[in-house]
């Protein structure tokens, strides 16, 4: 594991439990990728965890290089006109604009998809 702007970056092949010490409020089906502007709906997300409860989202990552940023990058415009598709986000930055903090990024299917933890912070 290595840390990385103050959350844990690691692989799911190199964890047993991968994702199981990360307990959610609530489960729900979104992606960033295929929203023209995600942050309306990663602020309406930050009403559901409980004070100090994480929120999870997987999510596809453009590669910083390599092959496979060539292709997502080529498959883009294709998947965007269809589905709405763009990929390049910062999620953590867009996360932490809505109120969450950074926990951990989990690689799921390295280079391209990511598990992201964030948390609610807790009530004062």
């Amino acid at each position: 594991m290595g840390a990385s702007r103050g959350y844990t970056t690691s692989s799911m092949r190199h964890s047993r439990d991968a994702i199981g010490r990360s307990r959610t409020d609530r489960g729900s089906e979104q992606g960033c990728c295929a929203q023209d502007d995600p942050v309306p709906a990663l602020r309406e997300i930050t009403r559901v965890p409980r004070p100090d409860g994480h929120a999870l989202f997987i999510e596809f990552a453009l590669p910083a290089r390599g092959w496979e940023r060539w292709f997502m990058q080529t498959l883009e415009p294709f998947l965007h006109a269809l589905y709405g598709v763009q990929w390049g986000y910062d999620l953590p930055s867009l996360l932490l604009a809505a109120g969450l903090a950074m926990r951990e990024v989990r690689v799921v299917w390295s280079p391209t998809v990511h598990v992201f933890v964030a948390a609610k912070p807790p009530d004062r």
